[in-house]
């Protein structure tokens, strides 16, 4: 019956959907809504991380992508830990994607950000702005000094490169881009993604959308400074001696050509 269902949609000319896979703090917001702006969509249950932990919205199920379809919400920023919330019925990559596809999904555009203790900072700086941390300085060493950097790096990873590695698995179109490349170049970051769908969507004008969230992140600060002094260096101490030392530099958005680690 899936299969059929899968059929019927590109019979019909409805895979038209799009899926953002990346974690958070990769320009998603900016990319998800210059997306919506420029090519018209509707985001699935309403919001652009229609399935996230953070809103009161639907688990992650075929009966939820069929809904989005019916309502044509076909834009969607999924986070791989999304997965990973109890209740799911979909709970892998691979599980998710081909549910996807058969429901009218055609093009995941997958971000990776290279600099992952970057994003972390960025991340940091979020949850402080938002108040989800009880102090700053408890914040910081919570997040930066347990020794789980790098394993929080290399899981990161992991966990995005199994999601691309299942969207083709399954068929679907991915378009694979780093976060400097979004950042760089938003509008033509939505014009690969418009030129994978129908004639009706493609040479739109480019509506950029600027995330509110940039405003929380101060990139003129150096890692101490966007985090406590304690923070920085409880991070140098783990990571310098790594293949993720390149990292601590937090405006380096690509490693060096040599003797580092890309992480991905």
């Amino acid at each position: 019956m899936l299969v059929a269902a899968g059929l019927v949609c590109q019979a019909l000319g409805a895979r038209r959907g799009v899926i953002l896979w990346s974690h958070g703090r990769t320009a998603s917001d900016a990319l998800a809504g210059t997306l919506k702006a420029s090519a018209n969509f509707s985001y699935c249950n309403g919001l652009r991380e229609g399935f996230g932990n953070k809103h009161d919205s639907s688990l992650i199920s075929k009966q939820a992508l069929d809904a989005c379809r019916d309502r044509n919400q076909m834009l969607t920023h999924v986070m791989p830990v999304f997965l990973d919330k109890p209740g799911n019925a979909l709970t892998t990559p691979k599980a998710f994607f081909r549910a996807a596809r058969d429901r009218g999904f055609k093009v995941v555009v997958a971000v990776w950000r290279e600099n992952v203790l970057a994003r972390q900072v960025s991340s940091f700086e979020l949850m402080v702005a938002h108040g989800r941390v009880s102090s700053r300085d408890a914040g910081a060493r919570e997040h930066f000094c347990g020794g789980t950097l790098i394993r929080q790096i290399e899981d990161l990873t992991r966990a995005y490169r199994a999601g691309v590695a299942a969207a083709r698995d399954a068929g679907l179109v991915v378009v694979e881009r780093t976060f400097d490349e979004v950042v760089s170049d938003l509008c033509g970051t939505v014009a690969a993604v418009t030129d994978e769908l129908e004639d009706a969507y493609r040479g739109r004008p480019c509506r950029p959308f600027e995330s509110p969230h940039v405003l929380t992140s101060q990139r003129h600060k150096d890692l101490a400074g966007r985090t406590t002094p304690e923070a920085a260096a409880c991070a140098a101490r783990e990571l310098r001696p790594s293949a993720y030392a390149w990292m601590l530099d937090l405006g380096r958005r690509h490693p060096p050509p040599r003797n580092a680690s890309r992480s991905i």
